[in-house]
């Protein structure tokens, strides 16, 4: 039986270490802890949030890494663990192509793509409270923004959050297509056509499942 995967892609300050951690303490799903070159953020934890090594690590032992990117001269790459039945895992457009294409972890994994998809203004204002200097973040959102849309009109996420959701209906949303076969289905069929459509259709199906949860009394 495939174990489920999830991948979560997103520009920077699009809440993707947000959404894991529900994910986990919601849901129960194990996180794969990225490893990274770059220095901890506050209030970031070594072996929670990253594992922060340094370049001599990823030099002796890259061969570890199923995926690994470079960003803003910063060096990253994940470990899949492959006896863990549900897992997510925080991802760059590099380590997704990498991951996607891998033979042996789509024979593994049932695997569902989410593209958290915030507007520009949205990340530049949340870079900008956690300390990142406006300028260089603006010019990342803009670069990264363009690599994630190139990346899907090539390979079509399963679902995309383009508007503003409170974290704990957007990871409802995902465990709930993860869990129903037939949500599933419903969400590949959307495979070939527009990223919009694909939007809209995760749009509806999380208000959906808020007015579910409501009329349950499930707070």
């Amino acid at each position: 039986m495939k174990k489920e995967l999830i991948l979560i892609l997103g520009n920077t300050g699009s809440g993707k270490s947000t959404l894991a951690k529900s994910l986990k303490w919601v849901h129960g799903y194990n996180v794969t802890v990225p490893y990274t070159t770059r220095p901890p953020r506050e209030g970031e934890v070594d072996g929670v949030d990253y594992m922060f090594v340094t370049n001599a690590f990823f030099n002796d032992f890259a061969g570890i890494f199923d995926a690994f990117s470079i960003y803003a001269g910063n060096r990253y790459g994940i470990k899949i663990n492959p006896d863990v039945s549900k897992q997510v895992i925080v991802c760059d457009a590099t380590m997704y192509s990498s991951i996607i294409n891998s033979k042996y972890i789509n024979d593994d994994f049932n695997i569902t793509t989410v593209w958290l998809k915030p507007d520009d203004e949205v990340l530049l204002y949340r870079c900008i409270l956690r300390g990142d200097d406006s300028t260089k973040s603006y010019d990342r959102i803009i670069e990264n923004g363009q690599e994630l849309r190139s990346l899907f009109e090539e390979y079509r996420p399963d679902l995309i959050f383009s508007t503003p959701m409170h974290v704990k209906d957007i990871s409802r949303t995902i465990n709930k297509v993860v869990d129903d076969s037939m949500l599933k289905t419903l969400s590949v069929g959307f495979i070939n056509n527009s990223l919009d459509e694909i939007a809209k259709f995760t749009y509806d199906l999380t208000l959906y499942l808020i007015e579910k949860s409501k009329r349950k009394g499930d707070n």
